[in-house]
């Protein structure tokens, strides 16, 4: 997902967020991250936003750069009472947010990944037959 969001490719970042939904593999922080950084890259902080509320709804707490990516977005797009209300909504901990970190690269059990690579395999074998 991050190869894609990287490159700014949102509907397959998109279709890889459902293949895990549908898998239920439940997102962690580090998948938030990438989506929340494949929107704002490509000017959707506003859909962003709602995988930042996702995000907190799930009891997971974003890292500050992540933070300030999407308050700058929201900014940068005009919707400076989202940007405010993601500011303030983090002011208390912003003490305890987690820098970012590259060992969360692989944080997936490899037993999900398995099972994505075969679902997703197996629609391409669907198609072909």
């Amino acid at each position: 997902m991050r190869h894609f969001a990287v490159k700014g490719d949102l509907r397959t970042v998109h279709n890889l967020f459902s293949l895990f939904r549908q898998c239920n593999v439940q997102p962690d922080a580090y998948i938030y991250k990438t989506l929340i950084h494949a929107y704002c890259k490509c000017g959707r902080a506003t859909l962003a936003l709602r995988f930042f509320e996702d995000m907190r709804n799930s009891d997971l707490i974003p890292d500050i750069a992540t933070k300030a990516l999407l308050v700058k977005s929201l900014w940068k797009e005009g919707e400076l009472r989202e940007a405010s209300t993601v500011q303030e909504e983090c002011k208390e901990t912003d003490d305890i947010l987690p820098l970012p970190s590259s060992s969360q690269l692989f944080n997936i059990k490899s037993a999900d990944l398995l099972r994505i690579q075969k679902l997703y395999c197996d629609s391409f074998h669907d198609i072909t037959v």
